[in-house]
């Protein structure tokens, strides 16, 4: 760079583009993405280009694999190596040879007998054409077919004269192409040469010999080369297999591993296709042979053959069979019958033997088959059709044991990728409540309620509560709670719990919804194993509600959570507890604690009487402690157990699970659920992670406050910062408490009409997508719609 030129100058950035390209290529994402299509546009190539040398090079593994436990079956009864591989090849080339000879002879006469069948065919085909003849729909398609046919004629000719008039005009020459009777004006004398006639060289005896005899020498040389191939990789497989080892390097554990699997899986399913191809086969000559169609072997063993070409096969080696059949048969029996044979050899191959002979062999996924054997056909054509499914079951095979081929085992096995719980998961974010409710109704039908509930739903719940703070969002975490309640109220359907009058057993969330479903997948579990229990929100057990909840007739409670440390919450929350019944018997049901909960120091330390990991395990503890206790006091206060606590009703009960879910989908410390009554009241609910409640003074929503506004005005108010509103600095901070946010959106009855608002609340100030903004909304008019009437 010149001197007096700075880097910094318009010179030195004379090229934006440039640089962002450069930038791009810096990335790490961006190189390796770049490095991938390039090696994957590589190897592809590499195939292509090199498919005469790789083609016979794959088909001599494909057939050593096959021939493999040969060897090794006489190696084990004393054969020397290179004799034992010497008798497989000679017995397969004979074998080979005998099969070829059997079906040169089949075709040769065939094709002899093929011109005898000309009448049938004509006959048939006269039968199918006077069937049709009658019908107005083939004669207006046959004339519309001919109609095309002229005029796709007429244009290629007129055409044809266009290109031939622009040529002579273009080199000077007259038209030859005159109307009919018109002379053809003779050249003038010495005004252009006489047409000259080129005529070739007869060719060489040397030539005609090679052009007929390519197609015989060709084949038979690839044959040879595949045949000495498979004799050298059978005498020197297990050297073979010490390079491969090396070259791929990594862990020679693993690698090694690796291809003993592949090549157990390979010769497996190489050896049971095969046996179950002859298998069709056969039976598939003999029948053919007894109803009379010739070449009745020869077909047989096309059949068998072409089944190893994935799916297409068997239609090619059945058409050839049906269409001869209709050729030789003066009537309709043979094709009937033959058609009849080939179905039922379907049915009984596909549904019968390939079940019992393969299994779970090749551990490819069907879809995979399919892509594989169009990607191998492109590539080499329809000795890749063959190829196709080994090479994919050794490269789904390497890739589950060498970490950087792990992809290929994602996309091409049919193991599944998601377990139970993450496949629920999944299910239930991506919105896809129908098949989340199957799975989850199938999973419980083949093992059991209790079982799905600890194995599958709870974990999944887990999984949830760890991800709702950070990739989850809040549609997801809408989703999760929703659909999480959807699937309990459909196994209760299916599994009717027998409804307690009275709880013995309360099962309660410890901080947010999905505590509050865990706690209600419990509770069907005990009910349906004939304990009389119950499910609370975690709301109930809020610094203000803690005092209210009904204890009385409940001889066992079960705080469940998810948290990883319950400790410090839990502890509260059972000291409350012990003093309001010292008789009661608590039980910690902790999902994600780890083992140092269990022992009983920290069950001490906790005030809890048990504690618990999985709801299996919950639930055999309670089942346990409700069999040892004394059944009179329990009676004397089940007959004065009230069903709710002494000041809640049904909509406080509604309102406050609606703050809860509020406050955790959108994860804020608070939200609060505000309902107009009737005779001119207030009731208002609060929930979330905050203990902060709402005094007397501010349920009154005086004029001027947030709620008040969206109450009176009926539109939604979004305040990012309220110490910063214009319209509520100076007043608001102190009536918030120091919560800065909120976003509140009215509720409105059938004849939209305000009747409450949904608000939430954060302690900083933050910044609502129109995404988001648009869920508060939905989540207003499903609570508006399903909430229950003041009383």
């Amino acid at each position: 760079m010149p001197a007096d030129i700075p880097s910094g100058s318009a010179a030195g950035t004379a090229d934006p583009g440039g640089q962002a390209r450069m930038a791009l290529l810096r990335l790490p994402g961006a190189q390796n993405f770049f490095y991938a299509a390039a090696s994957t546009a590589l190897i592809i190539a590499a195939l292509y280009l090199g498919q005469d040398l790789l083609i016979p090079l794959a088909l001599a593994a494909l057939m050593a694999f096959v021939l493999a436990p040969l060897v090794e079956w006489l190696r084990r009864r004393g054969v020397p190596q290179r004799i034992a591989v010497g008798l497989v090849c000679a017995a397969t080339l004979i074998a080979l040879v005998m099969a070829g000879v059997l079906v040169a002879r089949q075709l040769r006469d065939l094709v002899i007998e093929l011109p005898t069948y000309q009448q049938n065919i004509q006959s048939k085909l006269r039968q199918l054409r006077e069937g049709g003849s009658g019908s107005d729909f083939l004669k207006n398609l046959t004339r519309l077919g001919s109609l095309v046919q002229n005029e796709l004629n007429a244009g290629v000719q007129a055409a044809g004269a266009a290109a031939s008039a622009i040529s002579n005009k273009a080199s000077g020459r007259p038209r030859l192409d005159r109307g009919a009777g018109e002379p053809v004006a003779a050249p003038a004398l010495g005004t252009a040469a006489a047409p000259m006639i080129v005529q070739n060289a007869p060719p060489s005896a040397l030539r005609e010999f090679g052009t007929l005899a390519a197609p015989v020498l060709v084949p038979a040389a690839t044959a040879g080369l595949v045949l000495v191939l498979v004799a050298f990789m059978l005498s020197q497989r297990r050297e073979m297999r010490d390079r491969v080892v090396r070259l791929i390097g990594g862990d020679v554990h693993r690698v090694t591993d690796a291809l003993d699997e592949a090549a157990d899986r390979v010769s497996r399913y190489l050896g049971a296709q095969v046996l179950v191809n002859v298998g069709y086969g056969v039976p598939m000559a003999l029948g053919l042979w007894w109803l009379g169609v010739p070449g009745a072997f020869l077909w047989g063993a096309l059949a068998a053959v072409m089944r190893f070409v994935p799916y297409l096969g068997p239609a090619i080696g059945a058409t050839f069979p049906l269409l001869l059949a209709f050729a030789v048969d003066p009537g309709w029996s043979m094709v009937l019958w033959a058609a009849g044979l080939v179905l039922v050899l379907e049915l009984i191959s596909n549904n019968v033997v390939e079940p019992l002979a393969y299994g779970g062999s090749t551990g490819v996924s069907p879809v995979a088959v399919l892509v594989s054997a169009a990607f191998w056909a492109v590539i080499w054509g329809p000795i890749g059709l063959v190829l196709a499914t080994p090479i994919t079951v050794c490269l789904v095979v390497m890739s589950r044991h060498v970490g950087s081929w792990r992809m290929l085992d994602i996309l091409l096995g049919n193991d599944p990728v998601f377990d139970l719980r993450s496949k629920l998961y999944q299910r239930l974010i991506s919105d896809d409540i129908e098949e989340a409710l199957e799975l989850s109704l199938e999973e419980a039908e083949n093992t059991s309620l209790k079982k799905f509930y600890s194995d599958t739903a709870v974990p999944m719940l887990t999984l949830a509560a760890r991800a709702a703070g950070s990739e989850a969002t809040a549609a997801h975490r809408l989703r999760l709670v929703e659909g999480g309640a959807r699937v309990i109220a459909e196994l209760r359907q299916a599994y009717p719990p027998v409804p307690p009058e009275t709880p013995v057993v309360l099962c309660i969330g410890a901080r947010n919804e999905f505590d509050t479903l865990s706690a209600e997948m419990l509770a069907h579990v005990l009910q349906h194993d004939g304990g009389a229990a119950r499910a609370l929100p975690a709301a109930a057990i809020s610094a203000d509600r803690l005092a209210q909840l009904p204890l009385d007739g409940v001889a066992i409670l079960v705080l469940c959570t998810h948290a990883r440390e319950p400790q410090t919450h839990a502890r509260f929350v059972f000291k409350r507890l012990r003093r309001a019944r010292s008789d009661l018997r608590i039980v910690l049901a902790a999902w994600s604690g780890d083992a140092t909960l269990v022992n009983p120091a920290a069950i001490s330390a906790l005030g809890a009487d048990a504690v618990a990991t999985s709801l299996s395990e919950a639930s055999k503890r309670v089942m346990a402690e409700l069999q040892d206790l004394p059944m009179e006091p329990l009676q004397a206060g089940l007959a004065s157990a009230p069903a709710l606590g002494p000041h809640e009703s049904p909509l406080q009960t509604y309102l406050s699970r609606a703050a809860q879910r509020a406050a955790d989908v959108f994860g804020v410390p608070l939200a609060t659920v505000t309902r107009r009554l009737d005779e001119g009241g207030l009731i208002q609910e609060c929930a979330g992670s905050s203990s902060w409640t709402l005094d007397a003074d501010q349920v009154e929503l005086t004029e001027g406050s947030p709620l008040w506004h969206v109450m009176n005005t009926g539109q939604r108010l979004l305040i990012k910062d309220i110490a910063r509103e214009p319209a509520f600095a100076g007043e608001q901070p102190l009536r918030f408490d120091g919560f800065m946010f909120l976003a509140a959106v009215p509720l409105r009855d059938a004849d939209e009409q305000v009747m409450g608002v949904l608000a939430i609340h954060d302690s900083k100030p933050r910044l609502l997508g129109p995404s988001d903004i648009k869920l508060l909304e939905e989540m207003a008019g499903d609570l508006s719609a399903s909430m229950p009437p003041p009383g």
